[in-house]
C-alpha cells in the first residue's frame, strides 16, 4: 500500500488515450514501484455512439453545402476565436458551433460571419450522432489538449479531422520519448510529474489571461487603434513570459556530471 496525494491505495488504474499510455505507465511506475499493481487501460473511440439511431438534425441542413463541425463545451482553450478568424472569407460552406458555452461568446457571435450556425445547448447522444454523420469535417482548433471526447467521437464516425498546433503537441510530448530512450521509465514518470506541477503557472496566469483576452480582442477589433492595442498587449505578455522563464532558469539547480 502506498500514498497517492494523501490517499492510501493498493492499486492504480490509469485510463488514458493511446498517445498517453507510455506517460501514464511511467507516472504510475514512479508512484508505485510494484509494476504488478499498475494497470493502464487504453481509451478507445466512442463506437457506442455510432450504433445509435440518429435523431433529427438540431440545425437546418444546408443541402449540398459542406458542413464543418465545432462540437463540445465552449471554453477559452478550445480556440473558437482562432477558428472564427480563419473562417473569414469562406462563403461556400457552413460552420456549426454546437455545445454549452462556459465563457462569454457574445462578442464572438457578433463578429462571426453569417454562415456560422450556433447551437448553445447540451445535445443528446442521438443528436450528436446525427451531427457527426452530417458533418463533412470536424475541427479542433485547441490551444492545448491532453485528451478529447470530441476526437474519440469523430473517430467512431470516421469524420475527417482538422487539428490546430499539431507541431506544438508533438513538441510537448516528444521529450518523454527521448527520456525513455536514454534514461529509465521512472525518469519519465518524475519528469511528467514535474511538468504537471509547472502547469500551475498555466492555471494561475495563462488561462485567466486567455479568458479575458478572448473577449477584449473582439470588443475593440473594429475601433480605431485596435492593431496598436493588440501589439502593445502582446509585447507586454512576451516580456513578462521571458522574465518568468529567465527567473525559473536562474533558480533551477544544474546537475553536474562527475569527473
Amino acid at each position: 500500500m502506498w500514498n497517492l496525494e494523501g490517499v492510501l491505495v493498493d492499486r492504480l488504474v490509469a485510463v488514458e488515450e493511446q498517445v498517453e499510455i507510455d506517460r501514464a505507465r511511467a507516472v504510475a511506475g514512479a508512484l508505485a514501484p510494484d509494476a504488478a499493481k499498475v494497470a493502464v487501460i487504453p481509451h478507445g473511440a466512442f463506437t457506442h455512439l455510432a450504433g445509435l439511431e440518429p435523431a433529427p438534425l438540431p440545425l437546418p441542413d444546408p443541402g449540398a453545402r459542406p458542413v464543418v463541425l465545432f462540437f463540445g463545451l465552449i471554453r477559452p482553450y478550445k480556440g473558437l476565436d482562432v477558428l472564427l478568424d480563419a473562417w473569414r472569407g469562406i462563403d461556400d460552406a457552413e460552420l456549426w458551433v454546437v455545445g454549452n458555452a462556459r465563457m462569454d461568446v457574445g462578442p464572438l457571435r457578433a463578429a462571426a460571419p453569417p454562415n456560422v450556425r450556433w447551437l448553445e445547448r447540451f445535445v443528446s447522444d442521438a443528436e450528436a450522432a446525427a451531427l457527426f454523420r452530417r458533418a463533412d469535417v470536424a475541427v479542433l482548433p485547441y490551444r492545448q489538449i491532453d485528451q478529447s471526447g470530441v476526437l474519440f467521437t469523430a473517430l467512431a464516425f470516421g469524420t475527417p479531422l482538422i487539428f490546430n498546433q499539431i507541431a506544438m503537441t508533438l513538441f510537448m510530448m516528444i521529450d518523454r520519448f527521448f527520456l525513455e530512450g536514454y534514461g529509465k521509465a521512472r525518469d519519465v514518470g518524475v519528469y511528467a510529474i514535474a511538468n504537471t506541477l509547472v502547469g500551475v503557472v498555466s492555471v494561475l496566469a495563462t488561462v485567466p489571461f486567455s479568458q479575458v483576452w478572448t473577449v477584449m480582442r473582439f470588443s475593440v477589433m473594429n475601433e480605431e487603434g485596435a492593431d496598436e492595442y493588440y501589439s502593445r498587449v502582446l509585447t507586454y505578455i512576451t516580456f513578462v513570459s521571458m522574465f518568468l522563464s529567465l527567473g525559473v532558469a536562474a533558480v533551477t539547480p544544474m546537475k553536474r556530471s562527475r569527473p
